[in-house]
Order: structure tokens, then C-alpha cells, then sequence
């Protein structure tokens, strides 16, 4: 429930961080830049790494497959958030902040849900956890390298409510 709340809340601020820094190009980094379904994306991903490192400090030793549940979390989310924003967005032609705010809180509690019961499986996947880790690296590095350079797709082209 921790992580849930977490990620709502910082992911919730950093919708706000490019603009409140003036535009700095360090915070767009790990905060949205503009409305596009990709940057908004950023707001599931950096609270479940910072909220991973957090746990992985603290649970290590008790706990199996935390970044494959980490991982699993953010997909969740990103399939559910993108899904769900592009089927409607088709009928509606615009965005619908009330919906996209409810879509962001579900899947976040459905994400953290998933990873919690993966995290609490008495089994451990080695493999799998070495290749979410590996995963979060590359999906962190096409983050940066769409913030910069965004595609020409409807996932990268701002929206606003």
C-alpha cells in the first residue's frame, strides 16, 4: 500500500516539476516536459525505481524478485495508462483529465498489487530479476533519448486537457 500511495503522490508532483524548474533540463529528465501519453509515462516509472531502491535497501534480505515485481508494476501501468488513453481519446478526440487521473490511480494500485504478490512468492527467479534490472536500464536510457528526440507517433504528441 506504501508503494501505491508513493507512486500516486510523486508521480502526481512530478506532473508539475519541468514547469515549476523553468524548464530545466536535468528535471526533464524524471518529470513530464509536456501532455504526451510518452512523458506522462515518467510519472509511474521514477516513483517505482525510487520506491525499488528504497525497498531493495530494506527488504533485500527478505524478500524475493523485488525488480521483477518492480517491473511488472510499471508495465502495468503503462500498458493500462496508454490503453486506456488511446481508446477513448479515438471516440473523443480530446483528452479527459478526470479520466486519465483515475486510469494513473487504478493502475497504479493494480501495478503495485501484481508486484506485491510476485515480490511475496516464496519463489525466486534469478534470471528474471537480473533481466528486469537490465530492462529498467534500457527503459530509462529510451526515456531520456524520447525526451530529447520524440518520435512522430501519437504516443509522443502533446494533448492538453
Amino acid at each position: 500500500m506504501v508503494a501505491f500511495i508513493f507512486t500516486v503522490v510523486v508521480g502526481g508532483a512530478l506532473h508539475f516539476t519541468y514547469e515549476l524548474s523553468g524548464n530545466n533540463v536535468i528535471v526533464g529528465l524524471f518529470s513530464a516536459v509536456n501532455e504526451s501519453p510518452w512523458e506522462h509515462l515518467k510519472l509511474a516509472f521514477v516513483p517505482i525505481i525510487l520506491f525499488g531502491i528504497i525497498e531493495y535497501y530494506y527488504l533485500n534480505q527478505t524478500t524475493n524478485n523485488l525488480f521483477l515485481g518492480k517491473l511488472i508494476a510499471f508495465l502495468t501501468m503503462a500498458f493500462i495508462i496508454t490503453g486506456v488513453y488511446f481508446s477513448y481519446y479515438t471516440f473523443v478526440g480530446h483528452p479527459i483529465l478526470f479520466v486519465d487521473i483515475t486510469t494513473f490511480i487504478l493502475s497504479a494500485l493494480l501495478g503495485h498489487y501484481l508486484s506485491y504478490k510476485i515480490t511475496s512468492s516464496t519463489k525466486e527467479y534469478k534470471l528474471l530479476n537480473l533481466l528486469s534490472v537490465i530492462s529498467f536500464i534500457i527503459i530509462a536510457i529510451i526515456f531520456v533519448n524520447f525526451t530529447f528526440n520524440p518520435g512522430d507517433s501519437a504516443l509522443f504528441k502533446a494533448h492538453n486537457h
